[in-house]
């Protein structure tokens, strides 16, 4: 969704549901489908709202097309803010790397 409406906005997970069907031990598949009269409903609904949300349901298929499982999302979807829009990461940013094992003490 993020990707089809551009980079001017924002999209969260807001609430996702998942009905397992069958067990999954073989590559499953989902397949998601957007229009465009969707996507400019929601581009302009966006206009005037601070915010949107969209539920979708997507099954996972195997290759035959036997679901397997059920998911449910709410997608919570919002414009950038001129600051959002404006900003660039510093690039020591992106290289500070964290751990969540804790270094040796001091010797």
């Amino acid at each position: 969704l993020m990707r089809n409406l551009g980079s001017e906005y924002l999209v969260w997970d807001k609430v996702a549901t998942i009905r397992f069907l069958k067990p999954g031990r073989e590559m499953l598949y989902a397949h998601f489908t957007l229009t465009d009269a969707e996507l400019d409903g929601l581009r302009n609904e966006l206009e005037t709202a601070s915010a949107a949300e969209r539920t979708y349901t997507i099954d996972l298929v195997n290759a035959e097309g036997v679901v397997h499982a059920t998911l449910e999302k709410t997608i919570h979807v919002r414009q950038k803010t001129n600051r959002e829009r404006e900003r660039v990461d510093a690039p020591e940013e992106a290289a500070v790397v964290r751990s969540a094992v804790p270094s040796a003490p001091p010797a």
